[in-house]
């Protein structure tokens, strides 16, 4: 029994101890045991882990900065040169049946008058050549008007087509240059091919008169023909067949413009 109770005293002295330590076993003088031995841990128990965790303290959010933007001007619309003359002094034939469009309405015509004033207005200066001014007149065409894909649709045909619209087919060039020519006191005239003509009995151009000679002038042939800037402005001498009865007749020889 003593030797029962002394080992479970030993047994429990080393749950708790934590460095070395002696464990002693008592036994009695009636037993044939050896002598009492000394049992020695070399381990203590393990160190405790101690984790640190710092507390979560989150970043308080930054507020998003007010961007006041600074004041800009209203951009100012596109405006369209004013004509230094009134429309009512602009040269030209704006009465119905016109050879700048024989079907143009009463309206169309006024329109077409007073955007003649203000392509003369931006273009044409005091003193002024006519070979400066047929010069920046068809350049004006150039840079603005395109060939239309179809004479039925937008005044394509005629004068209004070309400098209202923007769009025009042979006829609506050759008329529209008319009306330039005529509000800058230049000589021209609206051809049309002979039906007999080989090549191209549609087409339609102008004749120009200009040092006292006459040459064809063929602005869409040459809008369409070429692109970029700085197309060519040739003055023919020579062109389409056309009834020479009823208009004049060119010079035979060519001038180069630009």
């Amino acid at each position: 029994m003593k030797k029962s109770i002394a080992l479970f005293l030993a047994l429990l002295a080393l749950s708790c101890v934590s460095v070395p330590a002696l464990a002693v076993v008592e036994v009695g003088e009636y037993d044939n045991l050896p002598p009492p031995m000394v049992v020695t841990y070399e381990y203590g128990a393990p160190p405790a882990v101690v984790v640190d965790i710092p507390a979560y303290s989150p970043e308080p959010e930054q507020p998003t900065p007010v961007v006041t933007p600074e004041p800009t001007e209203t951009p100012k619309p596109a405006q369209t040169p004013k004509p230094t003359q009134a429309p009512a002094d602009v040269k030209g034939d704006y009465s119905k049946g016109t050879v700048y469009g024989p079907s143009l309405s009463s309206r169309e015509r006024k329109e077409l008058k007073a955007k003649v004033g203000e392509i003369v207005s931006a273009c044409v200066t005091e003193g002024m050549t006519d070979r400066e001014k047929i010069v920046v007149l068809v350049n004006y065409v150039y840079d603005h008007c395109e060939y239309a894909d179809d004479w039925s649709k937008n005044r394509a045909n005629t004068a209004w087509g070309l400098l209202v619209y923007g769009e025009a087919q042979c006829s609506g060039y050759a008329r529209g240059m008319v009306a330039l020519f005529d509000a800058v006191g230049i000589e021209s005239r609206y051809v049309h091919a002979a039906k007999t003509d080989p090549v191209n009995p549609s087409h339609q151009w102008n004749l120009v008169k200009l040092g006292g000679k006459w040459y064809h002038l063929d602005v869409q042939m040459f809008d369409s023909s070429y692109g970029g800037t700085n197309k060519p402005i040739l003055l023919m001498g020579s062109h389409l067949t056309y009834d020479e009865g009823k208009l004049p007749r060119a010079a035979g020889e060519s001038l180069t413009l630009q």
